[in-house]
């Protein structure tokens, strides 16, 4: 097995996430996210980093993280919040493609 961080990628093979139209904000850096260091701590994230972004989905594109792999499984650990924020939805929705084919 192997981790791929969403920030540093793929240790082995060195491949890094792309993603998609545009670049997400990092997390443990970003001064304007809503969800901030004062609400995650970073230290319970794989390597202490975390993507961030805001999405509305009133006519915005799909926000997408793209990984490219050769293996037999993919195990996916997300950050999700509790506390409600100000001014923020926290609503997450996650859907998977292997292969070109949704799978969940």
């Amino acid at each position: 097995n192997r981790t791929i961080d969403d920030q540093e990628g793929d240790s082995v093979a060195g491949a890094p996430p792309h993603y998609l139209p545009k670049p997400w904000n990092t997390g443990q850096t970003c001064l304007t996210c809503h969800i901030h260091t004062g609400i995650i701590d970073a230290n319970q994230a794989f390597d202490g980093t975390r993507s961030d972004m805001t999405y509305s989905g009133l006519g915005w594109p799909d926000q997408v993280m793209e990984v490219n792999f050769t293996g037999f499984a993919v195990y996916v650990y997300n950050i999700l919040v509790n506390t409600a924020v100000a001014d923020t939805d926290t609503f997450t929705n996650l859907t998977f493609y292997i292969g070109g084919e949704r799978v969940g």
